[in-house]
């Protein structure tokens, strides 16, 4: 299909295939990014000053040296990376001039052997946190405070997430079985301590990066208007993609697609009312709420989520049979969630397998989805809205306190700001102050001014037959 172009010269508007360019008289600004926006603006500029036929023959050749080009780059450059590791902290970027995320290597270390050696706990872990509310296990009761067993079981993913939910906690263990089992949270600094059929996971402890394991990745989102733009950047082999959600109101979710880093889509993301779904795969009846249906490129139904929260609860993953596989919470509180959250984790039950065997635990498609769930993330850092905010207030103290700003009549910038409240500067109340105004000068030597009224210049003197002026 040929593409077609329109030039609204009266309107200084472009329209071609979808993408919006913007002129002032004749320069036009791309609102887009890549080779494909560059030849439209070629394209634009050529049609809109009559090279009809010559526009037809550069849109030709740049559309086919630049398909050419994608298709190279796709063969070479898209690798399948490994599943998402076993567990990951996702931060908001403070410096970064683009909102980023950076997703960094939280590792709960594996080790044979109960936990051990480290201190005890000094108090009773919260019993109710972001990851749910618990109970403390009968096994609390000997062991002079050292571990603090949950009364009910856990998985390996849901014994973490206990974990990151409480700032004090540095280790788990739990018996090496798939599945629910006992889940014992550790304080400070403790290890593996080899007995057999135990694990303990220990966040204190580093280790050798692996295969699938995060390194530098970041997601960036671009600033596109009303258009959800991130992209995905990453030294794991793989682990690059792009991410496109339409406009979508604050505190809210929508769906968007996943793409590879060749264009091609990956997954598509809806947002549907499902009744939720426990993480042992039980959907619970009359629990209707919004949940994310996570398809392939071709519509193929590859799982769900559980019911979308600000991160009160966790965000379970389950595939297509129901079977939980990966987890997003955050230890944020109420306030810092809805507003500025700052950390959320990411919990996979299975890891070092191909992306494509496990879609659940693709790094392309949790990165993204965990980025989203950062509240009002918007355009930029941190560091610049801050230092933003603090230029503007300083340059209106600055016109508020500076001199020559006010207007004749004494309307001043601030009064203008201000519904029109008057504004003088100190140097103009002292000058008022000496000219007499206001209605005196007792201690200038000058005499009080007497109020003139408008009627008195109208008077006329009149002489009286006596000679006298009355």
């Amino acid at each position: 299909m040929q593409p077609v172009a329109s030039c609204h010269r009266q309107g200084h508007l472009v329209v071609l295939d979808g993408a919006v360019l913007l002129s002032s008289r004749h320069r036009y600004t791309p609102l887009g990014f890549g080779p494909a926006l560059l030849a439209l603006s070629f394209r634009a500029w050529l049609e809109c000053h009559g090279h009809l036929r010559l526009a037809t023959m550069a849109w030709f050749k740049v559309t086919l040296l630049g398909q050419l080009a994608l298709a190279a780059f796709a063969q070479t450059q898209c690798e399948e990376p490994s599943g998402f590791p076993s567990s990951t902290g996702a931060d908001r970027s403070f410096f970064k001039f683009f909102a980023s995320v950076d997703f960094m290597p939280f590792y709960f270390t594996k080790m044979a052997g109960f936990c051990r050696s480290g201190p005890s706990w000094s108090h009773e872990p919260a019993l109710k946190t972001n990851a749910g509310e618990v109970s403390s296990g009968s096994q609390n009761s000997v062991g002079d405070n050292l571990w603090f067993c949950l009364k009910e079981e856990r998985t390996r993913v849901g014994c973490m997430a206990e974990c990151e939910t409480r700032a004090d906690c540095h280790a788990i263990d739990r018996p090496p079985t798939i599945g629910f089992a006992e889940c014992c949270l550790f304080t400070g600094n403790n290890t593996g301590n080899g007995v057999a059929d135990r694990f303990c996971f220990s966040k204190d402890v580093t280790r050798t990066p692996q295969a699938g394991d995060l390194i530098d990745t970041t997601v960036t989102v671009l600033p596109v208007p009303f258009l959800g733009y991130l992209t995905l950047s990453s030294h794991t082999v793989g682990v690059v993609a792009t991410a496109e959600m339409g406009l979508c109101l604050p505190w809210t979710w929508c769906g968007f697609i996943v793409k590879d880093c060749s264009g091609a889509i990956l997954y598509k993301i809806e947002v549907d009312t499902l009744p939720d779904i426990d993480g042992d795969g039980t959907v619970l009846p009359g629990t209707a709420g919004l949940s994310y249906v996570i398809k392939d490129a071709a519509g193929s139904y590859l799982g769900r989520s559980s019911h979308l929260t600000d991160g009160y609860e966790p965000i379970r993953l389950l595939d297509a049979e129901n079977k939980q596989v990966s987890m997003l919470i955050t230890a944020a509180g109420f306030w810092r969630r809805t507003f500025f959250p700052l950390r959320w984790f990411v919990n996979t039950a299975v890891t070092r397998q191909p992306a494509s065997a496990v879609p659940l635990a693709d790094p392309r498609l949790i990165t993204m989805m965990v980025t989203f769930q950062f509240r009002n993330l918007g355009y930029f850092g941190i560091f610049w809205i801050l230092l933003l905010v603090i230029v503007v207030v300083a340059v209106y103290f600055y016109l508020k306190r500076s001199r020559g700003l006010a207007y004749d009549g004494g309307f001043s910038i601030r009064g203008g700001w201000l519904k029109g409240l008057s504004y003088y500067s100190q140097a103009d109340e002292e000058q008022e102050f000496l000219n007499g105004g206001d209605g005196g000068g007792c201690c200038t030597g000058r005499q009080k001014k007497t109020p003139q009224n408008s009627w008195a210049s109208s008077l006329m003197l009149v002489s009286s037959p006596a000679g006298e002026t009355l």
